[in-house]
């Protein structure tokens, strides 16, 4: 997590969903893209305009992943792991 805690990811470990929840959420939606270890993008979700965001990540591979969310307040990364 970067930029103080304007976002919060959780959890670190899941097979279903990731939770994207802002302190105070950007007045713009946010591009959230997840990508592998290659760096080769897996997903992307263009609107991240709620507080607390429920992302499925539920159709990706077991693996380990990075989270990037691209808003007005900053560029933020959160690593992830699906089991």
């Amino acid at each position: 997590q970067q930029g103080g805690e304007e976002v919060s990811v959780y959890p670190t470990a899941t097979n279903d969903f990731l939770f994207v929840e802002w302190q105070n959420k950007p007045e713009k939606a946010s591009e959230m893209t997840i990508f592998n270890l290659l760096g080769q993008p897996v997903s992307s979700v263009l609107t991240l305009q709620e507080s607390t965001n429920r992302v499925s990540v539920g159709n990706l591979q077991k693996g380990i992943y990075i989270l990037r969310i691209s808003s007005e307040k900053g560029m933020f990364t959160h690593k992830f792991r699906v089991e």
